[in-house]
């Protein structure tokens, strides 16, 4: 599925793209409303919950290297990232595009997980195969805005300037982020660190895919959530 966002000068009908996207959602995805509200996010709150809040799917943004600096290794631990958010039951949300984007991608949908790309163009065709939706912003850089805020934690894989953008939004908004070990990049430097003397949230270092995911889902209220609970 494909969704093209407004231009700002077009907010003003943003309701209307809303209602837009989420049928195209439907009936791109889904075979029954049942599953079409899992994935919006209204969910049956389960009968061990002690509040009144609806509980939806995690969303775990995954951020590294491009495709023209993506180590072999990088890919690999990308691949192992994008299979454990999909066994988790969390979505996957990504740039969209090569290198370690595309194999979180693809370890997910190997996985029967669920996975939305976030490309800078316009053009639909620039994001990877292993996207389900695909969300053309033509925002250029951006996007990278666009997906730090979309997650409720980010999960970073080597990287280079893209990518610390993509964590300084997080690191704004105090996402919960995660950086794997021995991945390279921006994430090797900044792993196990703060962004600035401001010390607004660590960079929590990772050395497995297995508990960067059930790190992002211990730091959020798992009352509202759908999804692993092992930690």
């Amino acid at each position: 599925m494909i969704i093209y966002l407004p231009k700002p000068f077009h907010l003003r009908i943003c309701c209307q793209v809303v209602f837009i996207i989420l049928t195209q959602i439907y009936e791109s995805l889904f075979v029954d409303y049942s599953e079409f509200l899992i994935f919006l996010k209204v969910y049956q709150r389960p009968s061990n919950c002690k509040n009144n809040y609806m509980v939806r799917k995690l969303h775990i943004a995954v951020v590294g290297y491009n495709e023209d600096r993506c180590t072999e290794k990088a890919k690999t631990i990308a691949y192992d990232v994008g299979k454990e958010i999909a066994i988790s039951g969390a979505i996957l949300i990504c740039g969209g595009l090569g290198g370690v984007m595309e194999y979180a991608c693809k370890g997910a949908k190997e996985y029967n997980g669920s996975t939305v790309g976030i490309i800078p163009q316009e053009d639909p065709s620039f994001a990877n195969k292993y996207c389900d939706i695909v969300i053309c912003t033509g925002y250029g850089l951006a996007r990278d805005f666009v997906v730090a805020s979309s997650a409720d934690g980010i999960i970073a894989i080597g990287g280079g300037v893209g990518t610390l953008i993509e964590l300084g939004v997080g690191y704004t908004i105090k996402k919960t982020i995660i950086a794997m070990s021995g991945s390279g990049g921006v994430s090797d430097m900044y792993g196990g660190k703060y962004l600035d003397e401001r010390k607004t949230i660590p960079i929590i270092l990772a050395n497995e895919p297995y508990h960067a995911v059930q790190m992002i889902f211990s730091k959020n209220n798992r009352d509202h959530y759908v999804g692993s609970t092992n930690l």
